[in-house]
């Protein structure tokens, strides 16, 4: 049986300073609980911005509306990634329609969490268009590592602000 938080996880060793210490194998509570999924895994900073998002969504739209209007998927995954577009193309931080000014990361986990939420509670539409082939993306990454092996020392990548990323630099 696999388990979320294994006690050998958690160990700290002794050697770091200022270190908590270790969960005690003597605490009853240790052997049980650890056996279940836990939270603490889960940066709250992510969580407590999440909630600003439920929050926002909530005033906008009704809270738990995605609960019981079954939304379709295809609108969660569309503003997931108009939000993933917006940070990543448009170099975008906060969304300027969030009344929270929230970031465009935030937006997309709320969306996909809102859609999963409705998985979960079998509320959603499911509007995902047929299947890509059997095998389409693994074929895809076989190709990638081919090209990668072709390349192996591959041109240094643009990046935002006119800086280059890791790789060979070309002479002007």
């Amino acid at each position: 049986m696999a388990t979320f938080c294994p006690l050998a996880d958690l160990a700290v060793s002794p050697a770091s300073p200022g270190a908590p210490a270790a969960a005690k194998a003597s605490n009853p509570k240790d052997a049980f609980g650890t056996l279940k999924a836990c939270l603490s895994w889960i940066p709250m900073e992510v969580i407590f911005e999440l909630a600003l998002a439920f929050a926002e969504g909530g005033f906008k739209y009704g809270g738990h509306n995605y609960l019981v209007a079954e939304p379709r998927a295809s609108v969660y995954v569309d503003a997931c990634a108009r939000h993933v577009f917006q940070f990543w193309n448009l170099g975008e931080e906060t969304d300027a329609e969030s009344g929270a000014g929230l970031h465009h990361i935030s937006k997309a986990i709320a969306s996909l969490a809102v859609l999963r939420a409705a998985q979960i509670h079998g509320r959603y539409i499911d509007d995902r268009p047929p299947p890509a082939p059997a095998g389409f993306l693994a074929d895809l990454n076989e190709k990638m590592k081919r090209l990668g092996e072709t390349h192996a020392d591959p041109v240094a990548r643009y990046l935002a602000g006119g800086l280059r990323g890791p790789g060979r630099i070309l002479p002007d």
